[in-house]
């Protein structure tokens, strides 16, 4: 840091100053002080940056992501998958199936048990109630 105050910028004027009509927006900024990349101040509740910090922000996306090895047989140059075996991938495939079929048979009786309520709440609704018989004279003939 500086012995002077640097000009200190609200996202959407760092993104109008440092990046202008550039795919880099006010969003972008946020998602990069999520993952830890730009390191803003908070003033009043809103996240302000400096020069400064636009620069290191800069320095640390210039890092190189990380390289994955492919999945490669020694001294072959062709992919392997673990599921390359046959007999793997059948058990694999057999495992998902029963999976989805035991996910399927349960949402089926959940909604029947469903439809059973509804039906037992609906014909609760649309039957009167008993009817008491009068208390009193009994009616003349």
């Amino acid at each position: 840091m500086t012995d002077q105050f640097e000009p200190i910028y609200t996202l959407k004027q760092a993104v109008e100053k440092f990046f202008p009509g550039s795919f880099v927006t006010v969003t972008s900024l946020r998602t990069e002080i999520r993952k830890g990349h730009l390191i803003p101040r908070r003033i009043a509740g809103k996240f302000c940056v400096t020069e400064s910090d636009m620069r290191e922000m800069m320095e640390r996306c210039l890092e190189p992501a990380p390289i994955k090895p492919a999945n490669r047989l020694p001294g072959s140059s062709q992919r392997t998958s673990p599921l390359s075996d046959p007999a793997a991938a059948q058990a694999a495939l057999k495992a998902t199936l029963q999976r989805l079929g035991e996910k399927r048979r349960t949402e089926r009786q959940e909604e029947k048990r469903r439809q059973s309520e509804e039906t037992q709440r609906l014909t609760k609704l649309i039957t009167p109630p008993p009817t008491r018989p009068r208390k009193g004279p009994k009616p003349s003939k």
